[in-house]
């Protein structure tokens, strides 16, 4: 998807998120921030004043002057849990909330036609596309809990649904992203019975 189509598609559900609700003074976390689908979200958010905490192993672009008290970058890989959560920690000390996760991180490793696909490489997009994603809406999920409200939001892909060839990791940890919402019912479930 191109940088206009992305940024397009962004503005498109923004405008309908404003209809639904106000980001204003929302905390939220953005996994897979530093470009992208992740960065025009995130700025997008800072737009509508979130404070949005930008996760992510590289920025190579710097924060918009006008968004720098809404939108932070935290370099993170978030297949190390002891660093996400302690970056979870910092922002609810300092905001003493987290009311959105966007699980956006992703990888893909594409093999040529006459390869077997690397062990290396599905274990590595497995990490991060699924299980990262699982972990982190878990960590989030204990300060949401706290206030008892929040939404986890996980981005997949078509490729879950159509299954294109030479990259199986990538749908199979997509597919498992959809799954992830049973997760997420799950939790929403706990709210419910503690009231």
């Amino acid at each position: 998807m191109s940088d206009y189509h992305v940024r397009l598609w962004v503005k498109q559900m923004i405008s309908y998120l404003e209809q639904l609700f106000s980001l204003r003074g929302k905390m939220a976390v953005v996994t897979g921030a530093g470009r992208g689908l992740g960065r025009e979200v995130a700025i997008a958010m800072a737009k509508r004043k979130a404070y949005v905490c930008c996760i992510d192993v590289n920025f190579p672009n710097r924060i918009p002057r006008s968004l720098e008290n809404n939108l932070f970058n935290k370099y993170c890989d978030i297949t190390d849990l002891t660093s996400f959560k302690s970056i979870c920690v910092e922002i609810f000390d300092r905001y003493n909330k987290i009311d959105v996760l966007i699980n956006n991180a992703g990888v893909t490793y594409t093999k040529k036609d006459n390869e077997l696909y690397p062990q290396e490489q599905w274990d590595k997009t497995i990490s991060i596309n699924l299980t990262a994603a699982f972990t982190c809406s878990q960590i989030v999920y204990e300060y949401m809990f706290k206030n008892k409200k929040g939404s986890i939001i996980n981005i997949t892909s078509i490729s879950a649904e159509l299954g294109f060839p030479n990259n199986p990791a990538y749908i199979a940890s997509k597919g498992g992203g959809n799954a992830n919402k049973s997760t997420c019912k799950r939790l929403g479930n706990k709210w419910n019975k503690s009231q």
